[in-house]
């Protein structure tokens, strides 16, 4: 859908007026502790109808916020003097702003956060994406959500007279839902190559990603709200709906990321057929390490590197459980988990938990002083480096599959090597949501930190009669 602003009326009461209204008052003699101290009050709001004031206060002996030579900074009033220019600073950067005219160079240095005349979503996005880096967000998930908004919030929202916030309103969120559930080609080509360009590749977008770059707007009109460049959320309760085509379209898509049951059961066959191996170093190795990460995975849905990162004292926290709070990065560091949501208790099977056993028995792991051993570390008690779990687990055990699939004369497995780990966590979070786990219940499980994450690894599968699922019921 098109929307262009001479074709849709805009409401009188919607459109703020140009510039903010400015008011300043000063209560002396306030008591602050055991001294009275003048309290400078500085208020602003734009000049939108029902617009709320928005108050900054300077006294003496508070912190401030400054920016000097582009860098924030805190500062300490520690005169009443002080405190009357850092408030004279900032009522007079106002004030600018209201007459629109540039701040003063001898106030910019208490200035750090006035309403701007006009803010472009851009600028908004940067300060929105630089949070998302501050909090901790890793890196490739930061890139990810700037380069939906470059690829497609902005352009578009641009190409519909909304480049700065405080033009962006609820029909303009509305027709951008609107516009990516059509599928709009126009849409797809602002990526910088027109339709009509031979290089441009018109692939419809996915629901995911369609609900990832809707799911990016919102955000950035809420985190302009909390920083005071709007007064109210466009678009607060539009979401984004998935066709029944695209539902199963995204369901034959995913289907080949994760293992089918068939599928697990020779991944498990394989395994077991290494403990039997004619070889005793590589006898040795799957009966200390590999035999159990692997039931682990197929029955737990643990990232790799969780597992790496186990110690007897992980399995001492909730009985019955698996605590997940260390993993093994691919360099073969001991690391926190990947995030927040990933720091969980996994609930584990019976018969992940006899292979664990086993493992622990055989290195001796129950004493006092190896509960924070890892379980399977090498002799030096490093966690493996990603190179070599591949050489020494992964790729044998592919290897090992073909050969059964092959003397069986069944079915061999798609693309175990592409594939991978990941593949059992999608195994895990299909079979949860098959036997009524919520998207919420099934993602705390698996430690996703939302359940739009969670949505991609739902499969439609069958549930067979020996099912590798963690012991906990959905009403649990």
């Amino acid at each position: 859908m098109n929307v262009q602003n001479e074709d849709v009326p805009i409401p009188e009461d919607d459109v703020p007026a140009p510039g903010i209204e400015v008011e300043t008052e000063t209560k002396k003699n306030q008591k602050r502790g055991n001294e009275e101290v003048d309290v400078h009050h500085i208020r602003w709001r734009t000049r939108a109808p029902g617009a709320k004031w928005h108050t900054r206060t300077f006294r003496k002996g508070m912190t401030i916020e400054v920016v000097t030579k582009g860098k924030p900074e805190k500062l300490l009033l520690k005169t009443k003097t002080a405190a009357e220019k850092a408030a004279a600073a900032y009522a007079a950067a106002l004030r600018a702003i209201r007459d629109n005219e540039d701040i003063p160079e001898q106030h910019r240095h208490h200035f750090t956060r006035a309403p701007r005349g006009g803010t472009s979503l851009r600028s908004i996005g940067a300060a929105y994406i630089q949070s998302k880096k501050n909090s901790g967000k890793a890196t490739g998930t930061t890139k990810d959500y700037e380069r939906w908004l470059k690829d497609y919030v902005y352009p578009w929202m641009e190409a519909h007279g909304a480049a700065l916030i405080e033009q962006v309103q609820s029909y303009h969120v509305l027709a951008f839902k609107e516009a990516l559930e059509a599928d709009d080609k126009t849409l797809r080509s602002m990526k910088g190559k027109p339709e009509n360009d031979p290089k441009w590749v018109g692939a419809p977008l996915s629901f995911g990603a369609k609900l990832q770059i809707f799911q990016r707007l919102k955000a950035l009109l809420k985190y302009a709200l909390q920083r005071g460049d709007i007064t109210a959320l466009p678009g607060r309760d539009i979401a984004l709906e998935e066709s029944n085509e695209e539902e199963q379209r995204r369901l034959d898509q995913n289907l080949v990321r994760m293992f089918q049951p068939w599928e697990v059961d020779l991944i498990l066959k394989a395994a077991d057929s290494f403990l039997e191996d004619p070889l005793p170093g590589r006898r040795k190795a799957w009966a200390e390490r590999y035999h159990a990460m692997v039931y682990l995975a197929a029955y737990t849905g643990m990232r790799i590197s969780e597992i790496q990162g186990m110690d007897p004292f992980s399995l001492t926290v909730r009985p019955g459980q698996i605590f997940v709070r260390l993993k093994i990065d691919k360099y073969a560091r001991t690391r926190g988990t990947k995030r927040k949501a990933s720091f969980r208790p996994v609930p584990l099977h019976p018969t992940a938990k006899a292979a664990l056993d086993k493992v622990l028995d055989l290195k001796g792991l129950r004493t006092p002083e190896h509960r924070h051993t890892l379980i399977f570390g090498t002799k030096t008690g490093n966690g493996q480096a990603y190179g070599n779990l591949r050489k020494g687990l992964w790729l044998p055990l592919m290897k090992r599959c073909d050969e059964i699939a092959e003397a069986e004369g069944t079915e061999k497995i798609r693309d175990l090597e592409g594939r991978g780990f990941h593949a059992f966590r999608h195994f895990t979070v299909s079979v949860l949501l098959s036997l009524g786990y919520t998207l919420e219940q099934a993602g705390a499980i698996v430690g996703h930190s939302g359940s739009l994450t969670t949505l991609g690894y739902a499969h439609h599968i069958g549930v067979p009669h020996d099912l590798p699922i963690p012991g906990r019921k959905p009403e649990d």
